[in-house]
Parts: structure tokens; C-alpha cells; sequence
């Protein structure tokens, strides 16, 4: 499981960057197949993804926490 792996801070924060980074590039390819995408410069959809992404980084935060002290 995700206990073996024995990473440090900076070497967690690498981690986080790459799996982000290529999700992030793989990800808008493939919205671009829906109908339903709003408009890359929607102020409104942009928003609501900042907020939905600043909630989950600190949720992944507790959570890589929980997993360090134990």
C-alpha cells in the first residue's frame, strides 16, 4: 500500500506536481468531446474550478497528513 513508500515532504510535493500536471494535460483534450463543456474563458466555470480545486488540495493535504503519522 501507500505506507512503503517513505517519501518526504518535497519528494510528496514532486509527486503531487507530476500526477497533477499530467492529468492536467490529458484532461482538456478530452473535454473538448462533450457538448456540455463551458467556454475555456467562462469566469464562472473558471471559479467554480478554482474553488473545487483549492477544496480538494486541502483535503489532500489532511489527508497526506494522516497517512505521515501513522
Amino acid at each position: 500500500g501507500i505506507y512503503k513508500f517513505k517519501l518526504g515532504q518535497i519528494q510528496r510535493f514532486i509527486v503531487i506536481i507530476v500526477v497533477s500536471l499530467t492529468v492536467a494535460i490529458t484532461y482538456y483534450p478530452v473535454t473538448t468531446l462533450s457538448e456540455r463543456t463551458p467556454d475555456l474563458f467562462s469566469i464562472s466555470a473558471f471559479s467554480w474550478w478554482i474553488i473545487g480545486h483549492f477544496l480538494y488540495g486541502v483535503a489532500i493535504y489532511f489527508a497526506m497528513n494522516q497517512i505521515v503519522e501513522k
